[in-house]
């Protein structure tokens, strides 16, 4: 009697591990059924959160999850999901929440719902295997770095109602060869394009008035650019390290010129400097190797250090009648700078300002009274070679 006991015992838990088995193979299934969902406040349409217990490498998000309509998807949703490859959005999504597909670094292909208004922050970031991707006509708005290292990604349309993009859309995508921004995009933010090394025309509307700092920074394939009328600066670092970059159009309206804003623009050989034009920054034109010439407007009054640093190939200086003080620096290993007439207006001269540089003759605008009053650092004139003081009535001593 034991023994038939233990017997039906045994047969009876086996037949509930079985019944679980089932139950948790029905309820829980592992395919787009699985995914994991929250029911939104209205009670009837809800929020895509994980994976669940989808363990799909192509995903096809279904339009209804238990009777509740998908119209989001969370942050994080598929955040760092290696597996995935291939997904697609159903129409009834208008909203993908920041990170959704976060360094998912074997995604390719993605379809995007027809209605979607908003991608948030960072939702395609380190996607590095997708090479393309269509945006719906819908979509209005674009996070931040919503693209950063999708380095494969190599053409992309931006829909003509999208009215706003965040910093760093498109930060790092290598491949990126053109792009065209839509007509209501009136300003660029910042670092926009930064690291887009094969990024070689940027087509958007004249209405823009703002290109924010290092969008372009290290576009070394593009060739030329030409700054809209309505900007009125050169944000900082804006074309640094473009290494091709041989022209760039500024118009009158510009007034300022940022921190490194073309530093290291190696293929540069001429640029005009707008007449109304105040300051420039540090740096701005430093290690410009084929840069030969450049003229400042007398409507700049003061310059930061390091201005023309490593410019091999400046031979040719006019200086602005307003500047008071040449910055520390300034025509540091400027090897091919062999004269420059500094303006009577100058009455500071910092520190190291020719240093390893070609200069041999300084023309000095004003008398040799006016010269000997110039506040002179003590190393003022540190590792130059034999030079000369040429003032209007006479030689100065060094």
């Amino acid at each position: 009697m034991k023994k038939k006991n233990i017997v039906l015992i045994a047969s009876a838990a086996a037949v509930i591990l079985l019944s679980l088995a089932l139950f948790f193979l029905v309820i829980r299934p592992i395919d787009e059924r699985g995914l994991a969902y929250t029911v939104n406040d209205d009670g009837v349409t809800c929020t895509i959160t994980g994976l669940g217990d989808c363990k799909l490498s192509k995903i096809k998000i279904p339009e209804y999850m238990d009777g509740y309509r998908v119209t989001e998807i969370g942050k994080d949703a598929f955040r760092e999901y290696a597996k995935l490859k291939e997904i697609t959005i159903p129409d009834s999504v208008t909203v993908m929440k920041a990170n959704v597909f976060y360094q998912c670094g074997s995604l390719k292909k993605v379809t995007l719902s027809e209605n979607l208004t908003t991608l948030g922050s960072a939702v395609f970031y380190g996607c590095t295997q997708l090479d393309e991707i269509t945006l719906p006509e819908t979509l209005k708005t674009l996070g931040v770095v919503v693209f950063r290292e999708c380095t494969s990604l190599t053409q992309i349309v931006l829909p003509q109602g999208l009215v706003s993009m965040d910093q760093g859309t498109f930060y790092h995508c290598k491949s990126l060869k053109t792009m065209v921004l839509p007509e209501n995009i009136t300003t660029i933010p910042d670092y926009t394009f930064y690291g887009c090394s094969s990024l070689e025309t940027v087509r958007f509307s004249d209405e823009v008035t703002k290109i924010g700092r290092d969008a372009f920074y290290g576009c070394s394939s593009m060739k030329k650019f030409e700054i809209p009328e309505g900007v009125t600066e050169i944000e900082p670092f804006l074309f640094a390290h473009c290494t091709a970059l041989e022209s760039v159009t500024m118009h009158d309206g510009i007034t300022k010129i940022g921190e490194r804003a073309f530093s290291a623009c190696s293929s540069l050989e001429s640029i005009k400097i707008p007449e109304k034009v105040t300051t420039i920054g540090y740096y701005a034109f430093a290690e410009c190797k084929k840069l030969k010439k450049i003229e400042l407007p007398d409507a700049v009054v003061s310059m930061d250090t390091n201005v023309f640093y490593d410019c091999t190939a400046l031979s040719e200086v006019k200086l602005s009648a307003s500047l008071t003080e040449l910055p520390q620096s300034t025509f540091w290993k400027c090897t091919s700078l062999k004269e420059i007439s500094i303006p009577v207006s100058v009455t500071k001269l910092a520190s190291v300002l020719f240093k390893e540089s070609g200069v041999e003759t300084i023309l000095y605008e004003g008398t040799v009274e006016q010269w000997n009053s110039i506040e002179k650092n003590k190393n003022w004139s540190v590792e130059m070679g034999d030079f000369q003081i040429v003032c209007s009535d006479g030689e100065a001593k060094p």
